[in-house]
């Protein structure tokens, strides 16, 4: 009798050939191990054989269906023993099969010159393919199989020895990792090869190739930076395009691997152990056959330097990355045994598993919740684009952003900020319109704070916006003792009774803030970073509701937007009319700009606020 050698090839092979004759009692396959074309593993599809060598004259091996129901075995034709040599007659009994047909798998592989260490070795190791699925180029046309063409010659195209990627080996911490790269070498290949492509744009490739697994970092990192870290190129066996389906005894042999390996870096993670738990009590019965199978690959990774075997296991440690991802437990469907899913109950069939007590609490929160809803205030559609083009058209003078005409200065185009940086002397009719339109536009521009404040001075009523200025310049300090000082300053000139520049607030605002300072005495670490802000918070609608709304019809800043106005009519050259003409004329655009409406005005003052 031939020797029957367990397998533990794993690897996409064609259909099943049809059995050439019935008058064969086992019906055996066989194939002729010492063509090249085609490596010494095989999977079939749906069913599980056992190949089994002799010494005969005519040199073939025997694919036998086994007695056990083992999925994966393991084909080695050197390993048949010398025992075996005598007991072989009844392989010449059996006409051999022609030679199958190279399939499109092993026709790409042949092409990779790094797929030879996989045929002798490392194809052993191999997950195999459940069913067959139609490549890629077959189907539809769809976004994520244009995604993957477009990854994959784009790997190509990295691994070109003239105009390629610098691939070569490298040493890290005394290892050797075969064929790798530098990850700024690929960034700065990026955008060399692709001219339109900055920095960022080739950091984001970089990490989409990252997470289809088509490159690999050597330290197992998830996110692609661009430093001198190593990474490598995944093996196309491994490609998303090869239609992979690999089963729960492939993961199980995986993880039971990984289990076995005493380093840091391949240890399990929380989610790893649950799975592999899960799995021990779903294959219970063939566990030994697992084990069984995680000592014939670690018998083979053996027989492989250490290089090759530490690119190998990086390969197969982004396969299963991508084949089985994490989820997150906060994620819809987190569960990884489907078969538990539950579809979401309705409303109905959810009252009827309440009690009456829990459905009346139920129904008296559902009916607040529609009480507060009907309530609250909404903006329709139609206002609420009223307001974005109204917003669009104020700042369509100060900002070139949606300018389509070419503009010299235009910083959005030239990539200088002179018209921004320029220093400025005097406002422009469209920055007063800004002031005018938001009190807090106007406080975010330097030039509107200090026409506000001489508008204040003119009303004595300067201390509240010096008070916020204050305030604001505290969030600058960076050290405990320096805040304390400047808040300390700051509480004696505004906020107790008979101070030099007191505030106009309530007394019980004052008494709480006044409160804080008092116990520094005895405590100077105890005094809040928020201690002056529910005091900034009535200063600022103080202002906004008076101040402000005087400062937009005073006839100060009426003064400023004619002389503005007058300005722009110079530089434009449009004054070949009398100064007094030009000045009417600006005297007629300073009424239209400043005719504000009560209503409009309280309704800015509220939305400001």
């Amino acid at each position: 009798m031939a020797s029957v050698v367990p397998i533990a090839i794993i690897a996409p092979v064609p259909t099943r050939p049809s059995r050439q004759s019935s008058a064969v009692e086992d019906q055996s396959l066989h194939l002729d191990l010492d063509t090249p074309d085609i490596p010494n593993s095989l999977a079939t599809i749906g069913d599980s054989y056992v190949l089994t060598t002799s010494s005969s004259a005519h040199g073939t091996s025997q694919l036998r269906r086994p007695i056990r129901g083992i999925d994966r075995f393991d084909t080695e034709s050197n390993a048949s023993d010398s025992t075996s040599d005598n007991r072989d007659s009844t392989a010449s009994t059996v006409a051999p099969i022609p030679k199958l047909p190279v399939p499109k798998a092993f026709a790409k592989l042949a092409v990779d010159k790094r797929l030879s260490m996989y045929q002798s070795h490392i194809s052993r190791l191999m997950p195999k393919q459940m069913e067959q699925v139609a490549s890629l180029e077959s189907r539809p046309a769809t976004t994520y199989a244009r995604k993957i063409a477009m990854l994959e010659k784009l790997v190509s195209r990295m691994q070109d020895p003239s105009s390629g990627l610098e691939i070569k080996d490298r040493r890290k911490m005394f290892k050797v990792y075969p064929e790798s790269f530098i990850a700024s070498d690929l960034v700065d290949w990026f955008m060399a090869a692709c001219d339109f492509m900055v920095r960022e744009e080739g950091m984001r490739m970089g990490q989409m190739m990252l997470d289809e697994g088509y490159i690999i970092a050597v330290d197992l990192g998830d996110r692609f930076i661009s430093d001198g870290s190593f990474y490598v190129i995944q093996t196309s066996y491994y490609w998303a395009s090869q239609s992979w389906h690999p089963s729960e005894l492939d993961y199980a042999v995986y993880l039971v691997k990984r289990s076995m390996r005493n380093t840091v870096k391949y240890a399990l993670t929380f989610y790893e152990e649950e799975r592999l738990d899960r799995l021990q009590s779903i294959l219970f019965e063939r566990w030994s056959d697992v084990l069984a199978i995680v000592q014939e690959h670690e018998t083979h990774a053996q027989r492989m330097s250490k290089s090759d075997r530490r690119l190998f296991h990086l390969h197969e440690y982004s396969f299963w990355k991508i084949h089985r991802p994490y989820i997150s437990p906060n994620a819809p469907f987190a569960e990884d045994d489907r078969a538990n899913r539950q579809a979401p109950l309705t409303q109905s069939q959810y009252e009827k598993r309440m009690s009456p007590e829990e459905l009346l609490v139920w129904m008296e929160k559902k009916l607040e919740n529609l009480v507060l809803s009907s309530n609250m205030n909404r903006t329709r559609p139609s206002r609420a684009a009223k307001n974005i083009i109204a917003r669009c058209d104020l700042f369509a003078a100060l900002d070139p952003m949606l300018e389509t005409s070419y503009q010299p200065l235009n910083p959005w185009i030239t990539d200088e900020t002179f018209t921004w940086d320029s220093p400025r002397s005097h406002p422009t009719p469209a920055v007063i319109r800004v002031w005018t339109s938001s009190f807090f536009d106007m406080l975010q521009d330097p030039m509107g704070i200090s026409f506000f404040y001489e508008f204040l001075k003119k009303e004595f009523s300067q201390e509240n916006l010096e008070f916020y200025l204050k305030c604001v310049s505290l969030d600058t300090i960076s050290t405990r003792s320096d805040f304390t000082k400047q808040a300390q300053a700051i509480y004696t000139d505004f906020i107790p009774t008979g101070s030099p520049r007191e505030l106009n607030i309530v007394s019980s605002l004052r008494a709480s803030t006044v409160a804080h300072f008092e116990k520094l005495a005895t405590a100077p670490k105890s005094l809040p970073y928020s201690c002056f802000d529910e005091v900034v918070r009535a200063t600022l609608t103080l202002l906004a509701k008076d101040s402000y709304v005087r400062f937009c019809n005073s006839e100060f800043l009426s003064d400023a937007l004619r002389a503005a106005m007058t300005r722009e009519l110079a530089m434009r050259g449009d004054l070949g009319v009398p100064a007094g003409s030009a000045s009417d004329l600006a005297g007629g655009s300073v009424r239209k700009v400043l005719t504000v409406r009560a209503a409009s005005r309280d309704q800015l003052v509220r939305d400001s606020v």
